[in-house]
C-alpha cells in the first residue's frame, strides 16, 4: 500500500495501492468496504496520465504499462473526490527532483475537472523541485511540502484551499522551527517534529478553517 486510507461518505475507504515492482510507485485509487467484518475491494483506478504534465523518465511502470501519475493522497469531500498527483515516479520525486505537481478536483471516471494548484516544466529548470502534499482532515485543504528547498518557496509549507484554489504561506510558529504542519481541523492545528507533536490554535487564516 501507499500508507494512505481515507473514509468516503459511503461508508467505503479510499486507499492509494503501490505498483508491485522495485520502485514501488503508488499510482492505484482502490475503494475498500467492510462488509460483515470482511474486506472486500469494489474498483481499482489510476489517474488517467494524458491530463498531467508527466514529462518524467520511468512513466509507464503501472501495470499493463500504462501512463499514469503517482498518488501522493486523496480524499472525499461531500461526495467530490480531490487528488494529489506528484510526478511520474516515486525514486525522482525523493532524489533526483520531480516532473510536476497537480492538486485537482476529479470526477467520477477519475478524470480532472478542476485543477486547484499545478507546477511542471521541472526538467527544464536548474536545480530539484519537488512537491508532497496531505489533505486536511477536516477537509478543507491540502498541505504541500516542497521536498527541496529550491525555487520560490525555500522549503515553506503552503496551505491550498479546496473551495476556490487560494493558497497561503504557512506561518512559522516561534519556538517550533523544527516542526511541520501534518494536520488542520478546524482552528486546531497539527505540528510534528521527528520526536514530537505539538498542537497551536489560531495558526492559518479563517479561510482555511472551515
Amino acid at each position: 500500500m501507499g500508507g494512505i486510507a481515507r473514509p468516503a461518505a459511503d461508508g467505503s475507504w479510499n486507499v492509494i495501492l503501490a505498483d508491485p515492482v522495485a520502485f514501488q510507485n503508488a499510482r492505484t485509487i482502490a475503494t475498500l468496504r467492510i462488509v460483515d467484518g470482511v474486506p472486500a475491494w469494489d474498483e481499482a483506478v489510476m489517474l488517467h496520465g494524458k491530463e498531467f504534465p508527466m514529462a518524467g523518465g520511468r512513466t509507464s511502470t503501472a501495470l499493463g504499462g500504462a501512463k499514469a501519475p503517482i498518488v501522493g493522497d486523496v480524499i472525499e469531500v461531500a461526495g467530490t473526490r480531490y487528488a494529489a498527483a506528484q510526478g511520474s515516479d516515486t525514486m525522482s520525486l525523493l532524489k533526483y527532483g520531480s516532473d510536476f505537481f497537480t492538486l485537482a478536483e476529479l470526477d467520477g471516471d477519475g478524470h480532472v475537472v478542476r485543477r486547484l494548484y499545478e507546477e511542471s516544466g521541472w526538467k527544464k529548470m536548474p536545480g530539484k523541485h519537488g512537491i508532497r502534499a496531505r489533505f486536511t482532515s477536516d477537509g478543507t485543504a491540502a498541505i504541500l511540502t516542497p521536498v527541496f528547498r529550491t525555487g520560490d518557496w525555500k522549503g515553506r509549507q503552503r496551505l491550498v484551499d479546496l473551495r476556490d484554489g487560494s493558497s497561503a504561506v504557512v506561518p512559522a510558529v516561534r519556538g517550533a522551527a523544527g516542526f511541520a504542519l501534518v494536520d488542520l481541523r478546524g482552528a486546531v492545528a497539527l505540528l510534528a517534529s521527528g520526536s514530537e507533536v505539538l498542537l497551536v490554535r489560531g495558526l492559518v487564516e479563517p479561510a482555511h478553517r472551515g
